[in-house]
């Protein structure tokens, strides 16, 4: 099946959209929340409350997609990224916060899943790890920049031009959006009785995900404070270059995954991983804090990444919307189980302590895959004509 080279260019625009609209307020709603006056416990109950959102409607937009197409889907998120951002500015309350952010919390639940099978759909299933990577590359630019703009257009020019540019990006991912109904191929669907899920059969790579969020989430939280330890005057360096980490992983993932077993990458990207972690507990020299971001960033997102065509190959086509969204739902609860936990790790033991754990979950990540994950057999193929 040849690649559908217009759906696949709206579903990126609008990919890029939307990323750039949820990175404005990964940055810029910290400092918004300490300009209205908020301790830091409440920030954290805000940032909480948009991850629980996405973790609760992930699964029931999942199944809506599985019968009624993903297309409407990537509409939801369009919609509230157009929507939600206004509503921050009349929030006068910390209950009417919760609210906003649970309805803005839609983004990343309706989204990422739905659009990365349609990006799938349009290169075909032989190239299925060339559209995987596509898609991956897109998010690591957008986690590049729209941090830094988010910071920018707050710090410098207010509250309404950056929520007025989160507002207008959204509108930018609905105009691409009627783009990708009219171009782009749709996911297969079954409206009348969906294919039942069999949560069970997909436990190792799931919990395999888990684990290895946990450990890359636990850089994403401490490695500032860590690098500060160390006598980093700009930890912000290592975020950098794993920002360009994931760009690099994603291009040649996208290049190589096809023509490589899933099994074979799992097991090389876990331990890489493991093994970048272990520099970062017990660094040669201190310049091995910024060196570490190459294998741990080489190491999780090929392994993320594999772990979604594993589970893709693993089920039958009609049930992919569903296995998905609870494959980036694990991957949610590692990231916020390790946001919540491992930060007494920090305060009553060490940063070593914590990423020889973290390293240990690697290699744990590593023994599910061997033990309990062998090579798909690629039950889900899709229809190469539709």
């Amino acid at each position: 099946m040849s690649i559908r080279y217009g759906g696949l260019a709206a579903l990126l625009l609008m990919e890029l959209a939307l990323f750039f609209g949820m990175d404005l307020f990964l940055s810029g709603f910290p400092i918004y929340l300490t300009m209205l006056g908020a301790e830091e416990h409440l920030v954290g109950i805000l940032f909480g409350t948009f991850g629980i959102s996405a973790l609760t409607f992930r699964p029931i937009l999942a199944r809506f997609g599985q019968k009624h197409g993903q297309k409407w889907i990537l509409l939801t998120a369009g919609a509230v990224a157009l929507t939600a951002p206004w509503l921050y500015l009349v929030s006068e309350s910390f209950v009417w916060l919760l609210f906003v952010r649970a309805y803005h919390g839609l983004v990343p639940a309706s989204f990422i899943t739905a659009a990365k099978l349609l990006v799938i759909r349009q290169v075909g299933e032989s190239r299925k790890g060339l559209g995987v990577g596509i898609f991956g590359m897109v998010g690591g630019l957008s986690l590049m920049f729209g941090p830094y703009l988010g910071v920018l257009l707050l710090s410098d020019y207010g509250n309404f031009v950056w929520i007025g540019t989160a507002s207008l990006l959204g509108a930018a991912a609905v105009i691409s959006w009627n783009w990708v109904f009219r171009h782009a191929r749709e996911v297969e669907t079954s409206p009348h009785a969906p294919a039942k899920f069999d949560l069970r059969a997909q436990a190792a790579p799931f919990v395999a995900n888990m684990l290895l969020a946990m450990g890359f989430g636990s850089v994403m939280t401490f490695a500032s404070t860590y690098g500060l330890r160390l006598g980093y005057a700009n930890p912000g360096q290592f975020f950098t270059l794993l920002s360009i980490m994931t760009i690099v992983t994603r291009m040649g993932f996208g290049l190589v995954s096809d023509r490589l077993p899933r099994r074979s990458i799992l097991v090389a990207g876990t331990s890489l991983m493991a093994a970048g972690l272990l520099f970062f507990a017990f660094p040669p020299t201190t310049g091995w804090f910024l060196w570490s971001a190459i294998p741990i960033g080489l190491g999780f997102f090929a392994s993320i990444d594999s772990l979604f065509l594993y589970v893709t190959d693993s089920v039958e086509a009609q049930q992919r919307s569903v296995a998905a969204a609870y494959l980036v739902n694990s991957l949610d609860v590692g990231f916020t189980s390790a946001s919540l936990f491992f930060g007494f790790i920090v305060s009553f033991g060490s940063y070593s302590m914590l990423y020889s754990l973290t390293a240990a979950l690697a290699l744990a990540g590593t023994a599910v895959v061997l033990a309990a994950m062998p090579e798909p057999e690629k039950a889900a193929l899709e229809a190469e004509v539709r």
